[in-house]
């Protein structure tokens, strides 16, 4: 569900097919993008609208686009991926669509979403996962006229790059490389063979938990703390269910396994959307209370002096002011 990933498990009408659940695979991460373009816009126009959204449209854009990657990148690896049907010694074209045995391959409807997939690829995924892994390298050139259009994309990338020591900006492309490597391993893997793919959980990740751990790759501690408890948790859970797969008691040990393991990864990540809040929160009755010691500590102007003492309690009374014309 945080990566977009609703599913379309439901028949919405009669007649709907793996086509049409495809197909609107690509319209979740689409609309929300969408939505917040939407926003961004009227910023320009609302100053109500500007209030609340566009001091941080750039890092609401980045986060959604990031959480949406996955999604999209599930959708197109599963769009472009096809079998062959052993059909004997027939000269019929024996290439399915993988998601659907009933579906030709690059013929008829899946022609169509074959090629929304491929341009999906080009013009947003290869893109994307290219600008994050050799940001760093093309910003220290962008002096040169062919990448100087990545200074524009600066606060874009900023929003990706702060939490990481300035050698290893280029940590969000590893990142999504990690993600594409693992979704090539679950779709290509024809078979659907859990073994599989638990034991590519485990090694894939391992290796990177331990050479993240080892280079440190960013700025505070708390960060890597919590990146790593992620990562050991989907270790332990792959672990655990690789192990126990063959018991009879397999179904229900790996449903309390993956309800704990998730329940817990859950609260973990709600303790963190709530300190965001009250980080945000803080912020703002800070600064609440800074414009009412503004407002309220302004220095009054001198009336009339007594005995060397200011006195400013018949301020505004005509008595004490200095007339304009003199006698």
């Amino acid at each position: 569900w945080l990566n977009f990933n609703f599913g379309f498990e439901t028949c919405f009408y009669n007649g709907m097919n793996t086509i049409v659940k495809a197909w609107l695979q690509f319209v979740f991460p689409a609309y929300i993008l969408l939505l917040v373009g939407v926003f961004i816009y009227l910023s320009r126009w609302s100053s109500l609208v500007t209030r609340y959204f566009r001091r941080n449209a750039v890092a609401v854009l980045a986060t959604l686009i990031l959480l949406s990657y996955t999604k999209v990148l599930e959708t197109v690896i599963t769009v472009l991926a096809s079998t062959k049907l052993d059909i004997g010694n027939t000269t019929a074209n024996n290439s399915v669509w993988l998601a659907d045995g009933t579906v030709l391959y690059a013929q008829t409807t899946h022609a169509f979403l074959l090629a929304a997939g491929i341009i999906v690829t080009a013009t947003f995924l290869i893109p994307y996962t290219t600008i994050l892994l050799l940001a760093p390298w093309i910003q220290t050139r962008s002096h040169w006229k062919m990448f100087a259009w990545i200074n524009k994309l600066k606060p874009f990338l900023d929003t990706y790059q702060a939490p990481f020591k300035d050698q290893y900006r280029y940590w969000p492309g590893i990142l999504l490389m990690v993600r594409v490597v693992l979704y090539i391993v679950f779709i290509t893997n024809e078979g659907n063979s859990i073994n599989a793919n638990l034991l590519a959980i485990i090694l894939i990740l391992s290796f990177y938990s331990i050479i993240t751990s080892r280079l440190s790759v960013y700025k505070h501690w708390p960060l890597s703390v919590l990146e790593n408890y992620f990562l050991i948790n989907l270790i332990f859970l792959s672990t655990t269910l690789l192990y126990i797969k063959d018991s009879p008691s397999y179904n229900d040990d790996g449903k309390i396994l993956l309800s704990t393991s998730g329940g817990i990864s859950l609260v973990v990540s709600i303790c963190i959307i709530i300190y965001h809040l009250y980080v945000q929160i803080k912020d703002i009755k800070y600064f609440k209370s800074i414009s009412k010691i503004i407002k309220f500590n302004k220095p009054a102007i001198p009336v009339s002096i007594h005995d060397g003492f200011t006195d400013v309690s018949n301020y505004g009374s005509c008595e004490y002011r200095e007339p304009l014309l003199e006698d």
